[in-house]
């Protein structure tokens, strides 16, 4: 009941930002998908996916970022109401508004297909099931990724550390390339060892039936998320409210 009772408060105070973001994602993805086929001759999923995470993941920090500039932090710490709570009660609000903005991208091909008359074989990447429950699942790794930052260091700074984090992720595998050629004549140790492995059990899973596939990237998604839980409500427990 109290975490329902967050849910509630959380949604009615930010109606307006959430009117905004329910204006500004099928904006911004539906300029974007009809900006790429008209000038580049069709929908790079790679653009398209970095946008969708932005935007979606970017909009579901908007209580956090409520709660930070009116101070409620301090507010909700005065209330009989445990901290593990509240923490759990941003998870739900987060992953409802992710959700529910990459739907309003979907929304915004659906617009194009039908109402501008616009193709592109991205379409049916994106409109299929597996594609939407595959960047889906992605969008809430991320989301898991980030929301202990945020309630380590806040929305703004968070944000940044979760960045750059992340960038140095994106970069490890070149990286790791780098260091085996560098070695290659002092070290013999396989250092992309784990890299493979992360290939071959991307492979192994696009070789499972469609039912256990989901059900282990369910499996995982759920793991992330309870994993990040486990560090926020750590972290928020640390912050002096």
């Amino acid at each position: 009941m109290e975490m329902l009772n967050l849910l509630r408060k959380d949604f009615t105070a930010g109606a307006i930002f959430l009117l905004g973001v329910i204006i500004i994602i099928p904006f911004m993805s539906t300029i974007a998908m009809a900006a790429m086929i008209d000038d580049f001759g069709g929908i790079n999923m790679g653009i398209f996916t970095l946008l969708i995470a932005g935007l979606c993941v970017g909009a579901s920090f908007v209580f956090i970022a409520i709660d930070t500039s009116y101070k409620t932090d301090a507010t909700y710490a005065s209330l009989p109401v445990k901290r593990s709570t509240i923490i759990e009660a941003r998870y739900i609000s987060s992953i409802i508004i992710t959700v529910s903005g990459f739907f309003l991208a979907v929304i915004s091909c659906l617009s194009l297909i039908h109402i501008f008359k616009l193709s592109d074989p991205a379409f049916s990447i994106i409109l299929d099931s597996r594609g939407i429950i595959s960047m889906i699942s992605f969008l809430l790794i991320i989301l898991a990724f980030m929301l202990p930052f945020a309630f380590k260091f806040g929305p703004g700074k968070g944000a940044i550390a979760a960045l750059i984090v992340q960038i140095g992720l994106i970069l490890l595998a070149p990286l790791l390339g780098f260091i085996k050629n560098a070695l290659s004549d002092i070290w013999n140790f396989d250092i992309m060892f784990f890299y493979r492995l992360l290939l071959e059990i991307r492979i192994w899973i696009a070789a499972l039936q469609a039912i256990y596939a989901y059900l282990f990237i369910f499996s995982i998604v759920f793991m992330f998320i309870v994993i990040s839980i486990t560090l926020s409500v750590r972290f928020y427990n640390r912050r002096d409210l």
